[in-house]
């Protein structure tokens, strides 16, 4: 079963799991950058919501060496500059960054990524399990 902890509740067993950046408080970088993570026996999936930002507002990254795939990017105020102003807000902006540790048993060379209708969705194949048989001689 796919598992995802706080770093308070850390299992480095788990097939992921999350931290966030750059405070390190997970409700000022997830109220940025909400995700859904879900799962079946092929891959894993994350969903990232990002509505009204386009293509170029973040990037997303994969670290080979520490099994690390980080989201970064801004939420443009779309009142800076201008002469509009914010009566009431309820939507968060500034810039973000989320950080998922990955495992081992996920095919990181084969991660695939779409954005459309302000969700970014991230497909992780799991590592086909291959069994090897040993003569012994």
């Amino acid at each position: 079963m796919f598992s995802i902890y706080d770093l308070g509740g850390l299992n480095l067993w788990a097939p992921f799991y999350f931290q966030d950046a750059p405070t390190g408080d997970p409700r000022e970088s997830s109220r940025l950058l909400p995700v859904d993570i879900l799962e079946d026996n092929q891959s894993i999936q994350l969903w990232a919501y990002l509505p009204g930002a386009g293509k170029t507002d973040f990037n997303v990254e994969v670290d080979h060496n520490t099994y690390e795939l980080r989201i970064r990017g801004e939420r443009k105020n779309p009142s800076q500059g201008g002469a509009l102003y914010f009566r009431k807000q309820e939507m968060e902006h500034g810039i973000f960054e989320r950080r998922f540790t990955l495992s081992k048993e996920l095919d990181v060379d084969n991660i695939s990524a779409s954005y459309e209708d302000g969700v970014l969705k991230i497909k992780i194949p799991r590592l086909q399990k291959i069994t090897k048989v040993v003569s012994v001689m």
